[in-house]
């Protein structure tokens, strides 16, 4: 419901020109390092209303198979809903990254206890350190793109000017890591 409202709010008359709204900002380390901003665009709008979406129809449909421990399977969808609303609202790749990767807690934790087969803890343990593999790869190009362009803001990273080999590179990193993670074929198991 609070994600709907934003969408109502977000396509209100009169904040056409604004590229991001509902901002907050906070930093860490005297604002040397690590800057966190949240905020909506008009792409993120979108990945936070789907997210809405198909938690409530995940929790609509699991809701006979999960009556015995409903309370922590509730509470770890909507964890999971939480962290990615987090991931698609934040406007640093810093913070999408630590987002992203924080939902694999809850979903380790689904996957364990109400996997349908016997091998569910193999499964959960393959997702785990397979997804781990591939946010390596993102996170080494995050740091590279930090130590480049000085921020990890993409209209930052989007003004500094790459070498086309880096470019190259990066986008090869960036696309198998998060190939590993959405997951594209071949990259799934």
């Amino acid at each position: 419901m609070i994600a709907f409202s934003f969408w109502i709010k977000f396509t209100s008359v009169g904040a056409e020109l604004e590229l991001y709204r509902f901002t907050e900002t906070a930093s860490w380390f005297t604002g040397r390092w690590v800057e966190y901003t949240l905020g909506v665009d008009g792409l993120s709008i979108f990945f936070i209303a789907l997210t809405a979406v198909l938690t409530a129809m995940c929790l609509a449909f699991s809701a006979r198979s999960t009556a015995k421990e409903g309370g922590l399977f509730v509470g770890l969808f909507l964890l999971m809903e939480a962290l990615l609303i987090l991931a698609f609202s934040s406007l640093t790749l810093l913070g999408f990254y630590v987002f992203f990767e924080a939902t694999l807690i809850p979903m380790f934790l689904i996957v364990i206890v109400w996997g349908s087969r016997s091998r569910k803890v193999r499964a959960a343990y393959y997702l785990f350190y397979y997804t781990l593999c591939g946010s390596v790869l993102i996170l080494f190009c995050i740091l590279y793109l930090y130590s480049a362009a000085g921020s990890t803001h993409p209209h930052h990273i989007g003004a500094y000017s790459f070498l086309p080999t880096e470019q190259a590179l990066l986008w090869g990193a960036l696309f198998v890591g998060l190939g590993v993670k959405v997951p594209v074929i071949p990259f799934h198991i």
